[in-house]
């Protein structure tokens, strides 16, 4: 019985390994402008504090060619490029530069996208609706990115948390880190 049982164990799918502490240890550095952010709302975060968890696999809303892509995106000077510049993130496709207030318009929706230049795609990442936004994004190394932000999980109690998603395009996971929300929107 017991031979059985190990036998049916190790042939169960396995979770890609997660260190959420050398994770934590290696945004430090790129997102100390998005910590001293939060901390005017909570002045104890630190992303110390967030809750990680991890999705087994990277969910690509959809894939569309490059031209139709790079036709309806934002202005390419507030995309995150990869360290070799063959990829970029723009963390949110519904935001537009306004030249005269000198701030982002947001439309109600946010989606993330990635766009690819050797492979010539655009895939959109993350779509979360009126509930979410990413305000910025990071390259932690050539495969990962990170994306900051904040959701509003119930949708009205004005209950906002800080959210990193940062994507493994190599191992294909996603890693979520949730912060404690503040009653301020950001």
């Amino acid at each position: 019985m017991l031979a059985s049982l190990v036998a049916v164990t190790s042939c169960a799918p396995r979770t890609p390994r997660f260190d959420a502490v050398r994770l934590t240890n290696e945004l430090r550095r790129p997102l100390a402008h998005w910590v001293v952010y939060w901390r005017a709302y909570d002045p104890g975060f630190a992303l110390d504090s967030l809750r990680w968890s991890l999705a087994d696999t990277i969910v690509v809303e959809r894939t569309e060619p490059l031209a139709d892509s790079l036709r309806n995106s934002a202005d390419g000077r507030w995309w995150a490029w990869s360290p070799d510049r063959t990829r970029a993130a723009n963390p949110n496709w519904y935001r537009e530069w306004d030249p005269d207030r000198k701030e982002f318009d947001y439309q109600p929706d946010a989606q993330s996208e990635l766009l690819d230049f050797s492979s010539h795609t655009g895939s959109f990442l993350r779509f979360c609706g009126t509930g979410c936004r990413n305000d910025d994004a990071v390259w932690l190394d050539r495969e990962r990115i990170a994306l900051v932000g904040w959701e509003d999980h119930d949708m009205g109690d004005s209950l906002f948390e800080p959210v990193v998603t940062v994507y493994d395009l190599d191992r294909r996971t996603t890693a979520i880190g949730v912060g404690r929300g503040v009653r301020m929107r950001p």
